[in-house]
């Protein structure tokens, strides 16, 4: 998606590129986890429902959101994930020493 922004494209043409990969993979994913019980049937239906919804608003917020607001949040996004996955590496690096 950075070479989509690089080259001028608007974020929201990069991410609706980038949904053409993950949604394919993320279906085969899921495939292959339901296949090896990795999933809990239970919940599934809820998260289905979930999903759709914010998808759904997701799709209609998109008509009244400007690019400049979009990249903003997109970045702030990834940095918080960024910071949220080294926290987390750095947490259950002192859990491993304590045992």
């Amino acid at each position: 998606m950075i070479y989509f922004l690089i080259v001028g494209q608007v974020q929201k043409n990069a991410q609706g590129i980038n949904l053409l990969f993950i949604i394919p993979i993320s279906l085969i994913a899921t495939v292959i986890n339901y296949k090896n019980n990795l999933i809990n049937k239970k919940i599934l239906p809820m998260l289905i429902f979930g999903g759709i919804i914010g998808l759904s608003v997701g799709i209609l917020a998109l008509k009244y959101i400007d690019n400049k607001i979009l990249k903003t949040f997109f970045s702030v996004f990834l940095i918080f994930l960024g910071i949220r996955e080294i926290v987390m590496l750095i947490l259950e690096k002192k859990k491993n020493k304590k045992d």
